[in-house]
């Protein structure tokens, strides 16, 4: 299978001081990759695309600490150990505080 990637948009830091509004709106399709005499000097995101490329980079941490773990216990560097009274063992994790009244 073949990854393309996709042609980054760019714009010339004129392009972001003369036509701000064509860059923000260049937002809509993607990054925008800020040039400075044919060098990239920034990747410009909207706040949106940023907060989904960090969900989704933190969707991959919890996944591989997901994975590592499960690798741990299938290779015997870790085991599972039975919770025999549930509330004991939240309790613990919670540091010993009383669970909120409803």
């Amino acid at each position: 299978m073949i990854n393309l990637d996709r042609v980054p948009q760019t714009a010339s830091m004129n392009d972001i001081k003369n036509q701000t509004t064509k860059v923000i709106e260049m937002f809509t399709y993607g990054p925008v990759v800020l040039m400075n005499r044919a060098t990239p000097q920034a990747a410009l995101v909207s706040p949106k695309q940023w907060n989904a490329l960090l969900d989704r980079l933190e969707d991959m941490q919890d996944a591989m600490t997901t994975l590592q773990a499960e690798l741990e216990i299938a290779t015997g560097q870790s085991h599972v150990e039975a919770v025999e009274d549930a509330d004991a063992f939240a309790n613990e994790i919670m540091g010993h505080h009383k669970p909120l009244s409803a």
